[in-house]
């Protein structure tokens, strides 16, 4: 499930309201659209497109993927739990 276009450009035009603003949104658009949201249990499996901080769960990113780097990585994991 995804934010609608009229919660995305809610979003869009708190973002000019400043960051107040926008948490303030969220915190309604979490209550009201909980689906469009990540948590702890589905965020480890979300795909980035950029690579996200060390600390944020993920499966990777498309970077890593174009270049390999996740492939291998993947194939590191397995051959260790072997």
């Amino acid at each position: 499930m995804y934010l609608t276009l009229l919660q995305r450009q809610d979003l869009r035009e708190a973002s000019a309201d400043g960051v107040g603003e926008v948490g303030r949104l969220l915190k309604l658009l979490q209550e009201a659209n909980s689906e469009a949201f990540h948590t702890e249990q589905t965020q480890p499996l979300r795909m980035f497109h950029h690579a996200p901080p060390r600390s944020v769960p993920n499966s990777g990113f498309v970077g890593s993927i174009a270049s390999g780097r996740t492939t291998r990585a993947m194939e590191g994991r397995i051959r260790r739990k072997t």
